[in-house]
C-alpha cells in the first residue's frame, strides 16, 4: 500500500514539473536571453550534448538542469517566497553560478564575479582567506622592488586601487548576502596591515572613494574607474604620501576641470556577464578639459607630442612600457609606475601633475622592472595593483 501511494505522489510531481515546464518553455524561449530577476542573471541557455565524454555528459546534465530549472512556472514567485521565509540565497537559487563571471546589479551596474581571483567571496563572505604562501610570494617581489628603489636612491610606495565591489556594495542584489558592505574591505584591510608590518608604505584608498559613492566614481558596465574615481584616489594618495615623507610637503596638486559625456553602451562587463543587447546603459563619462601637450614615447618609440588624455598606461599588457615628460608641470618629479589597467586612467591625472614619469606593467618581467628603476632613478617607484589580483 506505501508503495502504491509512493508511486502515486511521484507520478503526480513529475506530471506536475512536466506540465509546467512544457507550458513554460515555449515562453520562455522566445525570450532566450532575459534575465532571472530573483537572481539577477540571464536565463540559462540549452546547451547540446558535443561528445560522450564523462565530463561532457555530466556538463550536459549540470546545465540541462539548469535550463529546466529556471523555466519552471512560478519559479519567480516561489525563490522570492522562499528567500524571503529562510534568508538563505544558497538553498533556492542557483547561487554558485553567480560566482562565475558577473552579476547584475542595481540601477544597472554590473559586476565581476569570482571566476575573477575569488572577487565576490573577497568581499562579501566571512570566511574568505588566502593560502599564506600567497603572502610571502608578494612580500618576496614587493621586496625586491623596495630594494631597488632604495638602491637607486628612490622612495617606494604600494597603491592597491579599491575594486569595484566595495565602493558600490549597496547595488550589489539584496538576495545575494545580507549587509553585504559591512565586509567589503575587511580582507583587504588586513592585508594593508599585514604589508606595513613588513615595513611597506601602503594606501587604500577605499574610505575615500566610498564617502563620494554618491557620484560616479566607476563605469556602471564596466570594471574600472573613470576619471573621476581616479582623480579623487590621486588626490587622497598624494595627501598620503606628503604625510609619510614619500613626497615634498611643497608638492602642488592640479585641480583639472573636466569634460562630461553620456554612456549608453555596455563597456567590458556587457560581455563577461552576459547582458542583452536591450540592456538599458544610463551613465556618464570624463576627459580633461585640458589639451596641454606632453612629450610621450611607448615602447621604447621616440618621443611625439601628444595630448595629455592620449597618453596613457597600457599596464594591462605585460610587454608594455612608456614614458611621459611634462615640461608644463606644477611639480618636477620622477615617478615609476608598476602598474595595471587601472593606471589607464590614473596615469592620465600623474601625467598632468609630474614633469617625468616611466610606466612598466606589473606582469613585466621582474628583471624588467628591476633594470628600469635602476636606469631611470626616479623620486618615488609605484606600485599599484587591483584589489582583486593584489594577493
Amino acid at each position: 500500500m506505501n508503495k502504491l501511494i509512493s508511486k502515486i505522489f511521484a507520478t503526480c510531481f513529475l506530471v506536475t514539473v512536466a506540465g509546467a515546464f512544457l507550458l513554460t518553455v515555449p515562453f520562455f524561449e522566445e525570450q532566450e536571453s532575459d534575465v532571472v530577476k530573483t537572481e539577477n542573471r540571464t536565463v540559462t541557455r540549452y546547451v547540446p550534448l558535443k561528445s560522450f565524454r564523462n565530463s561532457e555528459i555530466k556538463a550536459y546534465f549540470k546545465n540541462l538542469d539548469a535550463f529546466i530549472g529556471d523555466r519552471l512556472l512560478l519559479r519567480g514567485q516561489i525563490v522570492s517566497f522562499m528567500n524571503g521565509i529562510l534568508g538563505d540565497p544558497e538553498l533556492f537559487t542557483s547561487f554558485e553560478s553567480l560566482k562565475g563571471n558577473g552579476v547584475i546589479g542595481e540601477d544597472g551596474f554590473l559586476f565581476l564575479g569570482n571566476s575573477y581571483s575569488k572577487v565576490l567571496d573577497r568581499h562579501f563572505s566571512k570566511n574568505f582567506d588566502e593560502n599564506p604562501g600567497n603572502f610571502k610570494k608578494l612580500s618576496a617581489r614587493l621586496k625586491q622592488f623596495k630594494q631597488q628603489a632604495e638602491e637607486a636612491g628612490s622612495k617606494f610606495s604600494i597603491l592597491i586601487a579599491p575594486d569595484k565591489h566595495g565602493i558600490y556594495c549597496e547595488k550589489f542584489p539584496v538576495f545575494m548576502m545580507q549587509k553585504p558592505c559591512s565586509l567589503a574591505d575587511e580582507f583587504t584591510a588586513k592585508l594593508v596591515q599585514g604589508l606595513k608590518k613588513e615595513n611597506f608604505d601602503v594606501f587604500y584608498p577605499y574610505v575615500a572613494l566610498r564617502k563620494h559613492a554618491d557620484i560616479p566614481l566607476y563605469y556602471k558596465t564596466d570594471s574600472h574607474w573613470n576619471l573621476q574615481g581616479a582623480a579623487l584616489a590621486f588626490d587622497a594618495f598624494v595627501d598620503h604620501l606628503k604625510g609619510s615623507g614619500k613626497l615634498s610637503a611643497a608638492f602642488i596638486k592640479a585641480c583639472p576641470e573636466y569634460t562630461q559625456s553620456k554612456v549608453t553602451k555596455t563597456m567590458d562587463l556587457g560581455a563577461i556577464v552576459g547582458v542583452n543587447a536591450d540592456f538599458a546603459v544610463d551613465d556618464v563619462d570624463y576627459a580633461l578639459n585640458d589639451h596641454t601637450q606632453v612629450l610621450w614615447s611607448q615602447k621604447g618609440s621616440p618621443f611625439s607630442n601628444t595630448e595629455i588624455m592620449q597618453a596613457f598606461a597600457q599596464g594591462q599588457n605585460a610587454d608594455w612600457y612608456g614614458e611621459m615628460r611634462n615640461p608644463q608641470a606644477l611639480n618636477k618629479v620622477k615617478i615609476l609606475v608598476i602598474c595595471d589597467s587601472f593606471t589607464t586612467a590614473l596615469s592620465r591625472i600623474i601625467n598632468l601633475n609630474c614633469s617625468q614619469v616611466f610606466y612598466i606593467s606589473r606582469h613585466s618581467d621582474d628583471d624588467f622592472c628591476l633594470g628600469k628603476i635602476a636606469d631611470f632613478k626616479p623620486d618615488l617607484v609605484i606600485y599599484e595593483c587591483v584589489e582583486r589580483d593584489f594577493l
